[in-house]
């Protein structure tokens, strides 16, 4: 479980930057035009939230390419009904958004609380099965 936690972070840490530097260098600024069908500022963090939730499972899978390419169909077409979005609709709204750092930025800010709120979520369930699982063994024993 704390392998996986690991590459989590480790997720983070690598692709945050690399979205950032890609969509920030565009040096041939153009008026971006607003998709027709754009994703709201408030749904965003949450779909990418879960983005990150996706792939930080399917890397923690130690599978052949092939298998993990299925895995990770069902996973977004699980995504985008679960939003009632389609992958066009979440590109386009995703490069729209990229396009101004500032708002970018506040949209990514709340995807790294909802990331660092949902471990320390996951750390606390750890810690409170562990903390049950040892009274549990030690109360069954009668005392002598």
């Amino acid at each position: 479980m704390y392998m996986h936690k690991a590459c989590f972070k480790q997720l983070i840490i690598t692709f945050l930057p690399i979205i950032f530097l890609l969509f920030s260098c565009d040096s041939d600024k153009q008026k971006v035009v607003r998709p027709a069908t754009l994703i709201s500022k408030d749904s965003m963090p949450l779909i990418l939230t879960d983005v990150h939730l996706i792939e930080a499972v399917l890397s923690g899978k130690q599978m052949e390419k092939n298998m993990t390419a299925g895995l990770s169909q069902i996973y977004y077409d699980s995504l985008f009904a679960k939003y009632n979005i389609t992958r066009t609709v979440f590109d386009s709204s995703l490069y729209y958004y990229s396009q101004d750092p500032k708002s970018f930025n506040a949209i990514y800010d709340i995807v790294i609380s909802n990331l660092m709120r949902i471990e320390t979520d996951s750390i606390r369930t750890d810690s409170t099965i562990i903390i049950e699982t040892k009274d549990s063994l030690t109360s069954s024993y009668p005392d002598n």
